[in-house]
Formats: structure tokens, sequence, C-alpha cells
């Protein structure tokens, strides 16, 4: 049969935590949905956790000290710095200071830092924050308000902006030029995925000087073959559009 001073320290903790029951969250963490819309919910901060632990602690002679026993430090690569992630785990010694009695407990905890060298006293106290919380079982005291508040903010919708006309998409300037081909580049068009061809063509024998691109299918093959002879080629300039297109082509005679 065990003792009472054995039960000590159980009843203190069971004691303790029929004292504390719900606590108020007094953290507010707000954010943004996938759909751009926005949300706010409740969170324990420390304080609201600590304060009434240690208070109760106190009146009833229980200490709890902490130990960190491992800590792991790693680098995850972001869009704009390098971020690090901190994992600890720490083991908690909960002592009755009138019988004696310890009990050990571990709670792990993590946290990130950015360079700045705060991430092991983070993951400590998020550590320290969630062993007290399941310890004594402390859940939240609801204040007629729920833990997840979705706002009625919703993204602004951008005016649907209206295709341009078959007139102005072949509005410019053709002209035709006997040029000699030196490559033809295959490329897909990274917004609408359309296959189109880089031209690199010359004039007077010169290599280099311009640019010009091909979305016609049918031009596809006599491009590919007029590299190895000169040919003419009709060429659209559109107004606004940074490279020309090659909109026909014929053997040079």
């Amino acid at each position: 049969m065990e003792s009472v001073q054995q039960l000590s320290l159980v009843k203190k903790i069971a004691t303790i935590m029929g004292e504390l029951g719900q606590i108020e969250r007094t953290g507010e963490k707000k954010g943004k949905t996938q759909s751009g819309g926005e949300f706010e919910y409740d969170v324990f901060l420390e304080g609201d956790i600590v304060a009434p632990v240690q208070s109760a602690c106190n009146r009833h002679n229980v200490a709890i000290i902490p130990n960190v026993v491992a800590m792991d430090r790693r680098d995850v690569p972001a869009d704009k710095y390098t971020k690090h992630l901190v994992d600890v785990m720490v083991e908690f010694l909960i002592e009755d200071g009138d019988s004696g009695e310890q009990r050990t407990a571990r709670m792990p905890g993590s946290a990130e830092e950015r360079g700045d060298g705060s991430g092991v006293s983070k993951a400590i106290t998020d550590a320290n924050k969630n062993f007290l919380r399941k310890q004594f079982q402390l859940s939240a005291r609801q204040e007629g308000k729920p833990t997840y508040r979705p706002t009625l903010k919703q993204p602004e919708r951008l005016p649907i902006k209206p295709e341009k006309t078959a007139a102005s998409t072949v509005s410019g300037e053709t002209r035709t030029v006997v040029s000699h081909i030196f490559e033809v580049t295959e490329d897909i068009g990274k917004k609408t995925g359309a296959k189109y061809l880089w031209v690199e063509i010359g004039t007077e024998g010169k290599k280099g000087i311009e640019n010009v691109i091909c979305d016609d299918p049918t031009l596809f093959a006599p491009l590919y073959a007029a590299r190895t002879k000169d040919a003419k080629i009709d060429i659209l300039r559109k107004e606004g559009a940074k490279y020309p297109r090659i909109t026909a082509i014929h053997e040079a005679q």
C-alpha cells in the first residue's frame, strides 16, 4: 500500500488542476485565406498560462524546473533569406516542497529565427507553454466569442479587360526582306503555353541583325528548311510589340 507521502505530489497536481479549470486567452492571431479573405482567432499567450499556474503552485508549495536536454538548429531556404528552425527537448522536474517527491516529464518545442539568435528562447517558451497546458489540462474559457472568426473582407476583383479586336492585333507595318536565316529556336509561351519560334536573321551576309518570332505552325517547316539558303520573309511590325513577327516566307528569286 502506497503511503500518504508518495501520493502527496499527485494529490497536489490534481488539486491544482481543479483550481485552474478554464483560463482566458488574451492573444489574437490574424491571417489571410487562400482565396484572399481574412480571419482571426484567439490564442494562448505565455502569460495566460504561466501566471495562474505559478500562483497555484506557490499556494501548494510545488516547484517546476525546466532543463533543456537536447537542441537542434537547421537551415531552411526561404524566398529572400535563410531562416533557421530550432527544435528543443525540455525535461521538466516537478517537486513537492513538503514531501520531497519528484516527477519528471518531457515536452518538445519548436521555433524559427532569422539569424537573430532568438530561436532557442522561443522554442523553450513553446515547450514550456505546451507542457503546462497539457500537464494541468487547461482549456480555454469562451467569453461569448468563437475561436475562429472569418471576416467579410474579400479580395478586390479587378474588372475583366475586353479582348482586343482582330483589327487591333494586325495593325502595323508589313515589309518583305531578303534574309538569310541563321538559327531557328523552338520555344513555349509561359503564359499561353503556345508554341512559337525564335528566328535569327541577317541581311547582307551579316549575322545577328534582327530577332523575329513566328507563331504560325504552317511556317515552322519552311523556316527550318530555309536555314541553308536565302529567302524572302514578310515581317509584320505590330504597334507596341517588342519583336516583329514572320507572317509569310517565299523562296528568293
